[in-house]
Formats: C-alpha cells, sequence, structure tokens
C-alpha cells in the first residue's frame, strides 16, 4: 500500500492517502470462484459486493479490494478475455459498489501498479482516452508503459477524482477509524524484495 500511495503523491485538493484499516484471510473462496486456476472478474465483483454487504468485512472502509493470485479473466459476450489484471467499479467510494479485484504474486509486488489502477477507478478516474489525456502518454490509468509518467495520475484522471469527491457527504471525506496497519510498515518494494529473487519470479512468472 506504501508503493501505490506513491502513485498519488502530486494529487491535491484533495490529498490521497490509501490507509490499510482491515485485512481478511480466506482459505475458501466464497467471492473468488476458482475455476482452472481463473477466476472470472465480473462475477468476483458481484460476489464481494454481495459478501461486504453481510459486514462481514472488517474495518471501516471508504473501498475494499480483493487481491489474489489466480488468473484473472473476463466474460463478455460469452468470450473468455485473458490477460486482465483487475478490475473495479467506477466512481463508487464510500458506497456498497465500492469494490474491486487486483491481480499480484505473493512477495514480489508485480501487483502494485494494478492495485493503484483499480483505487482510481473506484475514486473516479476513467481510462486516459481523451484528446487532452490521451492512451499513449502511458500514465497510471493507460496500460501503456510511459516511463515514469506510469507512476503518475493524469491531470484527466486527477480532474475526475476531485470531481467525485465534491459529491462525498462529510462522512465519507472524514478519517473514521484509527486503524492503520501500515503504520509499522513502511518499507518500499525496494527495500524488502532481493533483486535476483524479483528477476526469478519475473521469468518464471
Amino acid at each position: 500500500m506504501n508503493a501505490a500511495n506513491l502513485r498519488y503523491l502530486d494529487m491535491r485538493s484533495p490529498k490521497v492517502r490509501f490507509l490499510l484499516v482491515g485485512i481478511t484471510r480466506r482459505k475458501e473462496r466464497p467471492f473468488a470462484p476458482n475455476n482452472q486456476g481463473t477466476t472470472d472478474t465480473g462475477e468476483t465483483l458481484t460476489k464481494l459486493q454481495a459478501y461486504e454487504a453481510e459486514k462481514r468485512v472488517p474495518g471501516k472502509h471508504d473501498a475494499l479490494l480483493l487481491v489474489t493470485g489466480l488468473d484473472l479473466v473476463k466474460v463478455e459476450n460469452g468470450q473468455l478475455q485473458r490477460g486482465i489484471a483487475g478490475r473495479a467499479y467506477m466512481a463508487a467510494v464510500c458506497s456498497s459498489h465500492g469494490v474491486g479485484v487486483a491481480e499480484d504474486t505473493a512477495t514480489t509486488y508485480m501487483g502494485v501498479n494494478t492495485v493503484a489502477h483499480e483505487l482510481a477507478h473506484i475514486l473516479g478516474s476513467d481510462h486516459d482516452t481523451t484528446p487532452r489525456c490521451p492512451w499513449k502518454d502511458g500514465y497510471l490509468m493507460s496500460y501503456v508503459d510511459g516511463g515514469l509518467r506510469k507512476y503518475r495520475l493524469s491531470e484527466c484522471s486527477e480532474d475526475s477524482i476531485r470531481e467525485v469527491y465534491r459529491g462525498l457527504n462529510d462522512e465519507c471525506k472524514r478519517v473514521l477509524t484509527n486503524v492503520n496497519y501500515m503504520t509499522k510498515h513502511r518499507e518500499y518494494p525496494g527495500e524488502t524484495v532481493r533483486v535476483k529473487y524479483y528477476c526469478r519470479k519475473r521469468i518464471f512468472f
């Protein structure tokens, strides 16, 4: 989460910082059905939303994100699409639809950008597809690698988040919990993962 927050450092009015206020680990998968090592993101979001509605998730949260090692897929018009890194409901922060899912490989931090990307969707940012913020620029909300831009929000993303923020109620804008599981964990991925280990995981992923 520390690394995901780095993508939002330039964001102002409002400043955006994510707190980790609750963690749920489940051996069974009521919200992530495993179909031969894959899970359908659409079905997962629906079940995750229902799971959250049953108040089975600890902590006072504004958004709920499932991080999984399963291969995420998307089923659209009966066609199976692979290569899906994550999915989330748009502009759904502080609502029952404020859920998302992101794929990661444990101990590699390869899902950091995906986590930051899906949280941006929940906060109100769509993909960068406008003339002002074209896809090819390669900011966080594009799949194109724009170098250092990949680790930042575009101006369009920031404006979209601000627009959603202005419509939120006061309760959503306040920090309602004293819990933050990252308080004693301020390291970043490059400080905790050895280069050789990371490269091996990337090669054989």
